[in-house]
């Protein structure tokens, strides 16, 4: 991954398919839709210039409680260079 590359609409698609299998009770594709968001997150670098991927999923309210783990290991970088120093 390099700084340039741009995943918000990765993590985006994964974001809108777990709303729609949330919205839809279909229990298979909202546990496959988090966990395929859950392995990008993992292996993502968050570089400064790219914490806007980031903070575009926490505008997601029904999402935000499933990145709590993930915002909390890269709090310092968010705060740092992101939208969410308030």
């Amino acid at each position: 991954m390099h700084p340039q590359e741009n995943y918000t609409e990765v993590f985006l698609s994964h974001a809108r398919l777990y709303v729609f299998a949330e919205k839809y009770d279909i229990q298979p594709l909202k546990k496959l839709s988090r966990q395929k968001l859950q392995h990008t997150l993992a292996i993502y670098t968050l570089y400064p210039e790219r914490v806007g991927d980031i903070t575009t999923l926490l505008k997601w309210d029904c999402i935000r409680t499933m990145l709590a783990h993930y915002v909390g290991t890269e709090m310092d970088t968010l705060v740092k260079y992101g939208e969410i120093k308030d």
